[in-house]
């Protein structure tokens, strides 16, 4: 779906420097400070025009929330979400993925959200995908201990490749995942991208890691 590009998105971000962060990787590590209080800390990677984190918020208010987008004009869908039913616990981050481990410290984050992440289909393209080997690493580094990193997608292939590289590191556990999510009893925020394939039946694919040190484990599958 191509990206309609907003004029000026970027200077209505700016206009909101308490809540949009422009320029991430000052706050390194003091994150909770942009908070009225201190709470643990959740990301969503990718956070699209803003429906699952606004009612995650809802959800959880003993929670703090962060939506990192790299598209201003996505990102500002979020702002006018926010302006017009104003979240204490959510900010957003104006930034590429790619400078995580530059954005938080070391455990920073308590748990990682990958909501249906563009899963960069061609093998020349594989580096980009939120969850090769490299972006694993940087969720090592900023996730708590026992954190989670918390997938889905409609792709059955970036499942399949997803499951495979976080499976592959004795980091992380696998503790459930679904191949129809909907099918099961779980708890789950959707997203608007959700909306429309459930709508359209197509099964959405789940998967729930957990940071520990290699222990060994087994994975609820529904």
């Amino acid at each position: 779906m191509r990206l309609r590009k907003i004029k000026h998105a970027k200077n209505q971000l700016a206009e909101h420097p308490s809540i949009v962060i422009i320029d991430p990787k000052t706050h390194q590590g003091t994150w909770q400070a942009l908070f009225e209080k201190a709470q643990p800390l959740h990301l969503e990677v990718g956070c699209g025009k803003g429906k699952f984190i606004m009612e995650m918020a809802d959800v959880y208010q003993d929670k703090n929330f962060l939506a990192l987008e790299r598209y201003d004009s996505v990102l500002i869908r979020v702002l006018e979400k926010w302006l017009k039913c104003p979240k204490k616990n959510v900010r957003m981050i104006y930034g590429n993925a790619m400078d995580l481990a530059m954005m938080f410290g070391l455990g920073e984050i308590q748990t990682i959200y990958l909501n249906f992440s563009d899963p960069w289909p061609k093998r020349r393209q594989e580096k980009r995908r939120l969850t090769h080997p490299d972006y694993i690493f940087k969720y090592r580094r900023i996730l708590a201990p026992n954190g989670k990193l918390i997938l889905k997608t409609d792709n059955d292939r970036f499942f399949t490749y997803s499951m495979m590289q976080i499976n592959n590191d004795d980091h992380f556990r696998i503790d459930r995942m679904s191949l129809d999510l909907k099918e099961t009893s779980w708890f789950n925020v959707s997203t608007e991208f959700e909306d429309r394939f459930q709508a359209q039946g197509q099964p959405i694919y789940y998967l729930e890691a957990t940071l520990t040190e290699g222990e060994p484990h087994e994975t609820t599958l529904s």
